[in-house]
């Protein structure tokens, strides 16, 4: 998913370390079981838990989306499920808990919200959200009590495992769309697009980049090399290439498709030198 949050900068904390959410500021929740964000805005702020509206008609439209029963029914039991999010408050991202069950409100609130042009949910939902971060408490039953503390603990996990894969992600090394189109127009490849997906070639840009550089290809030379090997002694011979032994691994353990016609057509290019 595309994330509204960086993962490493998550934040476990306490109900009294947590920032009040003023009226008059935007948030985001990022809801971790669909990826969706919408904005949000306090609606009351205690030492307990946080209540909160959507911002606006769209951003309820959108929680909608992560509700499983389609409305905010606070008399569906599913919707107080306790859903793992990100709240967000400016360059801040914490885990948190919130659920879909539309319930008290503060009625002079929503009035007051309504004359910012804010929209606090759909037609017949002029209620509020809670959102929790640990220690937080409710007049509730201890089970959502239990539930929402764990969607805590759950949302910092998941943000844990997000940032771990991120951190895993290997580098990726495209070919540059200038060394690309030198390549077109000299014949060496033919199928652009292919070589585009070719992203786990550390060195393969630099050795293009050199060829260009070297001034020794002409695309109207063509030595008729054949042969893989041959075709990496001229390359080396030319001055382009450095380490024809590591181009030879990468063509014998297969880890590029083409690449042997790749280099044997480069080699085709060079232009002998005049004595």
């Amino acid at each position: 998913m595309s994330l509204g949050f960086d993962p490493a900068k998550v934040e476990l904390i306490i109900t009294r370390e947590l920032p009040w959410l003023n009226r008059g500021i935007v948030y985001t929740i990022t809801d971790l079981w669909t990826g969706l964000s919408y904005n949000i805005v306090g609606e009351h702020n205690s030492a307990r838990h946080t209540d909160y509206v959507c911002a606006t008609r769209t951003d309820t439209e959108i929680k909608l989306r992560t509700s499983s029963s389609g409305n905010f029914n606070d008399r569906v039991n599913e919707n107080w499920t306790a859903r793992p999010c990100i709240l967000t408050i400016g360059d801040r991202h914490f885990a948190a808990a919130t659920h879909n069950a539309a319930h008290g409100g503060d009625a002079e609130n929503m009035v007051t919200l309504r004359g910012r042009g804010f929209a606090p949910n759909i037609i017949g939902h002029i209620k509020h959200f809670c959102v929790w971060v640990l220690e937080a408490q409710t007049g509730g039953s201890a089970t959502y009590h239990r539930n929402m503390l764990n969607a805590v603990k759950e949302a910092y996990r998941i943000a844990d495992a997000l940032n771990q894969l991120e951190e895993n992600v290997p580098p990726e090394f495209p070919i540059s769309e200038a060394n690309l189109q030198a390549m077109i127009d000299l014949g060496v490849i033919q199928s652009p697009e292919y070589w585009r997906t070719v992203k786990n070639l550390q060195y393969l840009d630099a050795l293009l980049t050199n060829a260009v550089k070297s001034g020794r290809l002409n695309k109207h030379v063509n030595l008729d090399i054949r042969d893989f090997n041959e075709a990496l002694y001229v390359l080396r011979d030319a001055g382009i290439m450095n380490s024809p032994g590591h181009w030879y691994n990468q063509v014998k353990d297969g880890n590029v498709q083409h690449l042997d016609r790749l280099l044997i057509n480069l080699a085709n290019r060079v232009r002998k030198l005049s004595k």
